[in-house]
């Protein structure tokens, strides 16, 4: 056993002893590429899923959405730039969907089905919203069932409308003084000021059976009924806490009447809103 540890260390010995080797190798000699990817997205930041086409997309921090749908379809694709997803919106009975990218303030159309009916992501068109710059960015899209445009809010309080046939922004757009005013015929009596900002886009869906009217709610608290063709506000929510997201009751015909609201310390509400 002695013997053993004697040759062993002596090698050792000799091992120290060598000369460095100087390396001649450059970054041109490598290519490094992906050969095969498994699992989870990296940085997740966004997800969706279509209940037609059944598939299941996930965007990420770097730019990347991944697809899954039945076993063995999974299909991986990237914008040209390395930015955040912050949310992604399938087209209702189409085989297309929207990406928004807010830092840039971007939107993006991709179609996901080749001539071949195989599953094969590939870019159509992309519109750049016109925020004020430096000041806003997409914060929160929404697309209504049967509409090709798509009311985009900001970090700002505005909310700016994109046809998504032809990635075009339209000149209607709902600034965040205009509805944060209470009702120049009706005494609110929530008393909103509308000097005080109302916070960013946290949520933007249509009452049931009533395309011409928005429900629109704000960080800070603010839920208004905006009416798309009358281009006023018609009646005011306000909450003590702050909104993390809204959703409208379409179950039957007394909940649709309601909605619930999420809010920033974890808990639900429920309020009505009576058609005109």
């Amino acid at each position: 056993m002695a013997q053993l540890i004697r040759r062993l260390s002596s090698k050792f010995i000799r091992k120290r002893n060598l000369p460095d080797v100087v390396e001649r190798f450059v970054e041109d000699d490598f290519g490094v590429t992906s050969a095969y990817r498994h699992g989870y997205p990296n940085q997740p930041s966004c997800f969706a899923f279509d209940p037609v086409t059944r598939l299941l997309a996930i965007g990420t921090k770097d730019g990347f959405i991944t697809l899954y749908g039945r076993p063995g379809v999974e299909q991986r694709f990237a914008h040209e730039q390395q930015v955040a997803v912050t949310q992604i919106i399938f087209l209702h009975n189409s085989k297309q969907l929207l990406t928004v990218c807010g830092t840039i303030s971007t939107v993006f159309l991709w179609n996901l089905v080749d001539e071949t009916g195989h599953v094969f992501p590939f870019l159509l068109k992309s519109c750049k919203i016109p925020c004020h710059a430096g000041k806003e960015k997409i914060c929160f899209g929404h697309l209504p069932i049967h509409s090709d445009w798509i009311y985009m809010g900001t970090t700002f309080g505005n909310i700016y409308t994109v046809n998504v046939k032809t990635c075009k922004s339209s000149n209607y757009i709902i600034y965040w003084s205009n509805a944060a005013k209470p009702l120049s015929s009706k005494k609110s009596s929530h008393n909103v000021d509308s000097a005080a900002h109302p916070g960013e886009i946290v949520g933007i869906v249509e009452p049931p059976a009533e395309p011409s009217r928005l429900l629109i709610a704000y960080s800070k608290g603010l839920m208004i009924i905006w009416n798309l063709n009358k281009k006023e506000t018609e009646k005011v929510f306000q909450s003590r806490t702050g909104i993390k997201s809204v959703y409208w009751h379409t179950e039957t015909k007394e909940t649709t009447k309601r909605f619930i609201v999420s809010h920033i310390d974890g808990s639900l509400t429920e309020w009505e809103h009576e058609k005109k």
